[in-house]
């Protein structure tokens, strides 16, 4: 798979052993940029290859750490002609693409993702940024990395409830863009919790397909690149406020998001039952009790606004979406429900 990107093509690798990533590195120096949970799962990698610890965390990405990795690359005497790769999941990718990005005013990177929802989401499609206090992403770039590695091997270490995480992204691509592989999802479920690495392998490559094809229709998010932000507003904002992780966020949002748009008339009631039936099937949440008003504040601020509008992302069937602007106030209706 390639995505086409305006200053470079990236090649997604679902084929790659992540031990051979110097196959894709020109001949410079060359510096790893990982956080100590990734670090500790591959102790021998990180020996043989120059590299920078961070801790594990959203809480990593901020300005603050930015500055902190410009002067240790300093330090290091990185320089342009040097090659940054991210060795993580999406907190690493999203800060070392926009480390990257903005030292010398652009260093060649790339990417090995490490958990599910970085290698089906979070590491692909050129986005990299950190957060402005809790507002997640709101300073960033759009600039492709070489390479991103894919390889399920590193998926076997994770957490299952890391894994189910990055499942709900996948979940997500399907409802807007694939019925067949939504239902092909399900009826797979148990060997995708199972961790059967066949299974896994196809489940990454249709999964990333999806997000490659969008992103090379729409790079810079003008159009239907919007339609990946489905269950998105509502779940940043339940992200920011709870403290639950991006999938559990992610996966009440699209149940919201899902109920508004059976409320607004754009898919019937069986189409919203069936995206929480298959979200519940992954034993993942799909309600918050946060007061609703909190919700709407938080979205007001969201990047993806204009004015008092906003591109809402609507549920029409199961492999259908449309994008569609909307009043704000839009949004406070589906408490009437």
């Amino acid at each position: 798979m390639i995505v086409e990107g305006a200053n470079r093509n990236c090649k997604i690798l679902t084929d790659h052993s992540y031990k051979n990533v110097g196959d894709l590195i020109p001949t410079r120096k060359v510096i790893f940029i990982t956080d100590d949970n990734v670090y500790n799962h591959y102790p021998d990698f990180f020996q043989a290859h120059p590299h920078i610890i961070l801790p594990a965390g959203e809480s990593q990405k901020s300005l603050a750490t930015i500055e902190s990795l410009y002067r240790q690359l300093l330090d290091k005497k990185i320089d342009r002609h040097s090659f940054i790769v991210g060795f993580g999941g999406g907190v690493i990718t999203d800060i070392t693409g926009y480390l990257a990005s903005t030292f010398y005013r652009g260093v060649p990177f790339g990417f090995i993702a490490s958990s599910f929802l970085a290698q089906v989401d979070a590491a692909i499609g050129g986005k990299n940024g950190v957060n402005l206090d809790k507002y997640k992403n709101l300073i960033g770039t759009i600039n492709q990395p070489s390479f991103v590695i894919c390889d399920t091997e590193l998926l076997q270490s994770l957490d299952q409830e890391i894994l189910k995480d990055g499942i709900m992204e996948a979940l997500k691509h399907f409802a807007i863009r694939d019925g067949s592989r939504f239902d092909w999802l399900m009826n797979n479920k148990q060997a995708i919790l199972n961790k059967d690495d066949t299974i896994l392998k196809e489940l990454v490559k249709t999964a990333a397909q999806i997000k490659v094809d969008i992103v090379n229709q729409d790079e810079n998010e003008s159009g239907i690149r919007k339609l990946l932000n489905f269950g998105h507003s509502y779940g940043h904002a339940i992200e920011k406020l709870s403290g639950l992780s991006h999938g559990k966020s992610i996966a009440i949002g699209m149940q919201m998001a899902g109920k508004l748009s059976h409320q607004l008339g754009y898919c019937n009631k069986e189409v919203y039952l069936q995206l929480c039936e298959a979200i519940k099937a992954f034993d993942m949440p799909i309600n918050s009790d946060l007061p609703f008003a909190s919700l709407i504040d938080v979205i007001a601020k969201d990047k993806k606004k204009v004015d008092a509008s906003i591109d809402y992302i609507f549920l029409k069937n199961i492999g259908q979406a449309s994008i569609e602007r909307i009043p704000l106030t839009t949004l406070s209706s589906l408490r009437n429900i």
